[in-house]
């Protein structure tokens, strides 16, 4: 099913965040110089090392959505899931631009290297380009979040159609005049969270209007 696909493709997006990431914490950890202990390289080693968590979080979460539209599909479960993967989304897409990139991080980056040697210096300017790199993947991954939740919506909402048909059906088929009996043991009720879904289509949670990034 073209849902299922789409999840397949945020948890892809999820991983090469991840691989990004990680080619980020090699960088700023293994390949700092050997010599001098250094707040800032602490201080960014921990950052990213929140950011690796949350996507590898998302990337979860986004694995349980994709289990919950597989056949038969459970809608709360799937929204669930998603809701958690974006929601671990906005997290790192707001400390990457508040702390990684920033315009103070940056600048306190480039002062430091050239304070301490051209070593130094080196590093810095390599921690930038990974901080850079990292770019690409994260709106990769938000264009993915906002796909993934459109195609969710689409489904969870045809779903809920195609059950109240059935059920108009057999309630009519019923009716005195007609030559055969409802089978009510076929009837399903709608999930309410997919008719709740269907109500309120339009209202996806969008990660651009969530967290500017």
């Amino acid at each position: 099913m073209a849902i299922e696909a789409e999840f397949l493709r945020l948890t892809a997006a999820f991983e090469a965040m991840r691989d990004a990431l990680d080619g980020l914490a090699l960088t700023v950890i293994e390949d700092r110089p050997a010599e001098g202990e250094v707040l800032l390289v602490d201080r960014l080693g921990a950052l990213v090392e929140d950011l690796r968590g949350w996507a590898a979080e998302g990337s979860a979460a986004a694995m349980q959505g994709r289990e919950a539209v597989a056949y038969p599909v459970n809608g709360y479960q799937a929204r669930q899931a998603l809701g958690t993967a974006n929601e671990r989304f906005i997290r790192l897409e707001w400390r990457f631009f508040d702390e990684a990139v920033s315009h103070e991080t940056i600048g306190e980056l480039m002062q430091f290297g050239r304070q301490r040697g051209s070593e130094w210096l080196g590093w810095s300017r390599t921690v930038q380009q990974a901080m850079q790199s990292c770019r690409g993947p994260l709106r990769e991954l938000d264009g993915r979040l906002l796909q993934t939740w459109l195609e969710l919506s689409e489904r969870l909402c045809s779903r809920s159609v195609s059950l109240h048909s059935t059920n108009m059906w057999q309630q009519t088929s019923g009716l005195p005049g007609n030559s055969f009996e409802p089978d009510h043991a076929g009837t399903h009720e709608p999930d309410t969270a997919d008719e709740s879904c269907c109500r309120s289509n339009g209202n996806s949670p969008n990660s651009n209007q969530i967290a500017g990034g």
